[in-house]
């Protein structure tokens, strides 16, 4: 039988469990309350030919227009931010049929995980360390993820700087490439916006524009 003190320490326990399912419930609740509240405002680019929406206290930099890229980016901080950048599409030579291809969206995911894959760190110690790479929805568009962790290294120490996604598509003719930075510590908060962002994109019908012709070409920006 169990004695009355042993079920004081079973309810105890129970008591004690309870109370923390619902703190973490009422924890969770608030991270929720939090996401929600974010109000998001839609961005159009005609030259760039596509929408999105961001969180409205972002800021919206057109400085580079001209190099097909918009950054969105936290009034407070550098970080976090997600540059949308537009590319024409890259034609090759398919050596196998000798006719002129444009590359596919997997050609350049594999392409940017060689590229980033142990990198040594550059000049300035910087290192990028590849996390990993799947497909994903870039709205209504496949695409492919690649995650990486960036450091800055001296000597044999390196230290985790930020936390790199970059998300590329073909929409629409064009490649688009959207990458997103943000403190290590400070990912989880960031991620569902990020998301509801890529889910948002659509393209847009492009209207002429002599910008079109400075638009680059190349993949590894």
């Amino acid at each position: 039988m169990i004695c009355s003190n042993q079920l004081s320490k079973i309810f105890l326990i129970i008591a004690m469990a309870i109370g923390m399912i619902c703190l973490f419930g009422i924890l969770n609740l608030h991270e929720l309350n939090a996401q929600s509240s974010t109000e998001f405002i839609p961005y159009n680019n005609s030259i760039l030919g596509f929408s999105i929406q961001h969180p409205s206290e972002w800021s919206v930099d057109e400085r580079y227009l001209e190099l097909g890229e918009v950054i969105f980016q936290s009034v407070n901080s550098i970080m976090p931010s997600v540059h949308v950048k537009m590319h024409e599409s890259i034609p090759y030579l398919d050596t196998d049929t000798l006719t002129v291809k444009n590359k596919t969206i997997d050609q350049l995911a594999q392409e940017f995980r060689m590229n980033f894959s142990n990198a040594p760190p550059n000049d300035f110690g910087l290192k990028v360390k590849l996390i990993r790479q799947n497909k994903v929805m870039v709205g209504e568009n496949p695409g492919w993820k690649t995650e990486m962790m960036f450091s800055i290294c001296s000597g044999s120490q390196c230290s985790d700087y930020a936390y790199g996604s970059n998300f590329i598509t073909i929409a629409n003719g064009k490649i688009y490439f959207f990458e997103f930075e943000e403190k290590p510590l400070k990912v989880p908060e960031s991620l569902p916006i990020v998301k509801k962002m890529l889910d948002s994109f659509h393209t847009i019908p492009i209207e002429p524009n002599l910008m079109q012709s400075n638009i680059k070409t190349n993949t590894s920006s």
